[in-house]
């Protein structure tokens, strides 16, 4: 055999060998590849972002949504004011509000009664309201409906007269972390339940609350139905009831009046045993008053369903029902505080103005100055400072 003829099959074995090692190669990377895409890891130049899978996000750092309070529409996806076209004043007072407390807002036109004809009430209740009643109701309903429609996550509802202490902010922030106590799973029983599964007595002093798992979507909880932030009037649920009793307690708020400030609660006086400066948070139930409230996109849904379809009755006891599950409604996981956050803004001039649903509950008296109820840093009567940039405020209900 010639040194040619040795070479040449040299040449032919060593090829065959690469060959085999490059194919082997070739193998196994395809078969990593496969593995990653499994996986739901995305490979150089993929563009399938679908791919992508929970259980390896799950090792990824996510942000803490609680802190959403502070954006422009404090953690709800947007902020709808219910307002009459004529009543400018409001309309200019909640504006020019919402701009120094660097809160995004949108204008709602609210329905006269007069112009909601009869038959689309539901039956058995038509004729039994007030044309305002009725005209509150649609308005609220016409949200819902908005709601619906564009898909939002959720929203917070206001009326137009709504004021708010300029740490408004701050205290939804604690509220938030309060109303995750309250419905999000503890941390190390997930998916057991929440922590107010007792029916007995539970204070929680929000300085120990416990661990729960955080949220992903709202800072105020994944599981809530309704917020209810603005009222004249609720109830920690009774201990006879379905309904958990336990309750956040935030002792020595700053932003909270001394109790016998606190006389606009018409439903009772869950407060009065607790020291000056509390604030509280729990399920709600006997709630008046619709000041302000913050709905789901699920929740919106139901209560269109409940409120608006099967049976109607004037708003702030449609929630109610629809809250605590009476009347023939199913219950929804509803929160509240108390006192209120948001207050009706009584202007002063002629009483009967404070409303525009029973002008004649409020008299032909004349206010002769403005004030807010409950609220110590009223926005509106520190819109001078504000403006100027000035940090003396107007404290309504000082201690001395």
């Amino acid at each position: 055999m010639t040194i040619a003829q040795l070479t040449a099959g040299y040449k032919k074995t060593n090829s065959r060998r690469v060959f085999a090692i490059a194919a082997s190669a070739t193998l196994l990377c395809v078969i990593y590849l496969l593995r990653l895409s499994h996986l739901g890891i995305a490979t150089s130049g993929s563009s399938d972002h679908s791919l992508y899978s929970p259980v390896v996000e799950s090792h990824a750092v996510k942000p803490d949504v609680t802190n959403d309070v502070y954006n422009k529409t404090l953690g709800f996806e947007k902020i709808f004011v219910i307002s009459l076209p004529e009543r400018s004043d409001r309309r200019d007072s909640i504006i020019l509000s919402a701009a120094l407390s660097n809160i995004d807002i949108e204008i709602r036109d609210a329905v006269r009664g007069e112009n909601v004809p009869e038959q689309i009430i539901p039956n058995e209740n038509a004729g039994r309201f007030m044309k305002a009643e009725v005209g509150c109701w649609r308005s609220h309903m016409n949200i819902m409906q908005e709601v619906i429609q564009r898909n939002l996550s959720s929203i917070l509802i206001l009326e137009d007269d709504a004021d708010w202490d300029i740490r408004i902010m701050d205290q939804l922030h604690d509220f938030a972390l309060a109303a995750q106590a309250i419905t999000q799973p503890l941390l190390r029983v997930y998916p057991a339940g929440n922590l107010f599964q007792s029916r007995t007595k539970n204070d929680i002093p929000f300085e120990k609350l416990p661990q729960t798992v955080s949220p992903e979507h709202s800072p105020y909880g994944d599981n809530w139905d309704l917020l209810w932030l603005g009222h004249c009037g609720v109830a920690v649920p009774k201990p006879t009831g379905d309904r958990s009793t336990g309750r956040v307690v935030m002792l020595d708020d700053p932003t909270v009046p001394v109790k016998k400030s606190l006389s606009n609660n018409l439903v009772g006086n869950d407060l009065g045993e607790y020291p000056d400066h509390t604030r509280l948070v729990h399920h709600a139930t006997m709630g008046l008053c619709t000041q302000s409230y913050a709905i789901t996109q699920a929740g919106a849904r139901e209560l269109m369903m409940s409120v608006g379809v099967e049976k109607m009755n004037t708003i702030d006891f449609g929630l109610r029902e629809w809250c605590d599950g009476t009347s023939g409604r199913d219950p929804h996981l509803c929160l509240a505080t108390q006192p209120a956050v948001f207050q009706p803004h009584r202007k002063a001039g002629p009483q009967k103005g404070d409303s525009d649903i029973d002008t004649a509950a409020h008299g032909d008296g004349v206010r002769k100055e403005a004030m807010t109820e409950v609220v110590r840093w009223s926005t509106i009567l520190n819109w001078k400072a504000l403006l100027r940039g000035e940090r003396d405020f107007v404290d309504q209900y000082p201690d001395s």
